[in-house]
């Protein structure tokens, strides 16, 4: 990918990010965006599994990962807020599980793992309509608890 290119994706996926979190600083999160797309992260390995369980955990991953990229823009913005050691840790962690669940290869593991968050996702609607949070960061939040985090 050329520069030119590389930029473009960038603005492009930097006015998506802003347009879901107006509170985002630009500049910082184009920052963000080209040292992800330097690093070539925007390919996450092929699942593997039965044709089912692999069509199926690929609509399980697409959920989890709108909800971990949620998490990782709201503690991004928190960090360049504070610029604390807790929120810089909690950027960290967030930013680890985006690699790990990008990494994972197994289908197996999004099903035993998150299928809740389909089977829950009214639930999900009604806590970010109450609650006044975007429903992509109340998902994020479930894959962290249930990562650990």
């Amino acid at each position: 990918m050329t520069k030119k290119e590389l930029m473009i994706k960038a603005h492009k996926m930097t006015k998506e990010i802003k347009a879901q979190y107006p509170t985002v600083d630009y500049k910082f999160q184009l920052g963000l965006c080209l040292a992800y797309l330097q690093e070539g992260g925007n390919e996450m390995v092929e699942l593997k599994g039965s044709e089912k369980q692999v069509a199926w955990a690929n609509n399980i991953r697409e959920v989890v990962m709108s909800g971990v990229n949620a998490l990782l823009a709201e503690r991004q913005q928190a960090h360049e807020e504070r610029g604390k050691k807790r929120t810089l840790r909690m950027l960290e962690e967030a930013k680890a599980a985006k690699e790990k669940l990008e990494n994972e290869e197994s289908a197996k593991y999004y099903i035993d793992n998150f299928a809740y968050a389909l089977k829950k996702m009214n639930d999900y609607k009604l806590e970010s309509e109450l609650s006044k949070v975007n429903l992509d960061l109340v998902i994020g939040y479930a894959v962290k608890e249930t990562l650990g985090l």
